[in-house]
């Protein structure tokens, strides 16, 4: 079974301002090459609404006032905190730690054991003249912008607290920086974009019936269910 879970568009638009926020704001050329934000489901309140979008929507939406920071995480260590991120998820009530991000793209199989659920991890390459999305390696550095919250090891992200190389302070609050997204994109369109996948394996059937009544049998067939 495969669907899209806990993303909205909204939690997109919000990845995706930190990003944009770095790269209008970045000391030098080397530091716009932040293509990764994190930040976690527990930040984000309430829904922004099609309409007018006013700075009243937007402090309801991230109202904690977290500052932000850059820094280089390890590939292992990132692969990490996506399993910290699913390592108690509860479908009907997701954890406030569970992170939504901009720059990454993850399937989880939620039926296998914790720290074992991230089966496929892309990221936007570190070192290519066009961004595209590559598998996570454990060994290449990853520049990332996320909240002073994750950065200090909340929500038990210690591995980020413990490994992250800090970049740069940004200290620009979340809120503004959503704040000036907004009035700089507006207006926009965010769609899920397949960024957090869910694959459940224990969808797996003994035999098929065909159209024309046909049985077909066989060891293992998936049943793959396609995001609407």
């Amino acid at each position: 079974m495969l669907k899209e879970i806990t993303q909205s568009e909204n939690r997109n638009l919000i990845a995706d301002s930190l990003v944009h926020q770095n790269l209008l704001h970045a000391d030098s050329i080397a530091g716009t090459h932040v293509f990764i934000s994190l930040s976690e489901l527990r930040s984000i309140r309430s829904s922004m609404d099609r309409g007018n979008i006013t700075v009243g929507h937007a402090l309801q939406a991230q109202p904690f006032r977290n500052t932000l920071e850059t820094i280089k995480l390890r590939g292992d260590y990132l692969l990490q905190a996506l399993e910290h991120s699913v390592s108690d998820y509860d479908v009907e009530e997701p954890s406030g730690k569970f992170l939504q991000y901009s720059g990454i793209k993850v399937k989880y199989d939620l039926a296998k054991p914790p720290q074992q659920r991230v089966v496929e991890a892309l990221a936007v390459c570190q070192n290519c003249t066009f961004p595209a999305y590559e598998p996570i390696d454990k060994t290449v550095m990853y520049s990332l912008i996320l909240s002073n919250f994750i950065l200090t090891g909340g929500d038990s992200y210690h591995m980020i607290r413990d490994n992250a190389e800090l970049s740069h302070t940004v200290g620009d609050l979340d809120s503004d920086v959503l704040i000036e997204y907004v009035k700089n994109t507006s207006p926009f369109y965010h769609g899920i974009e397949g960024r957090i996948m869910i694959v459940n394996s224990t969808g797996i059937t003994d035999s098929l019936t065909c159209d024309n009544g046909a049985t077909v049998t066989c060891d293992k067939v998936d049943i793959v269910s396609y995001p609407m």
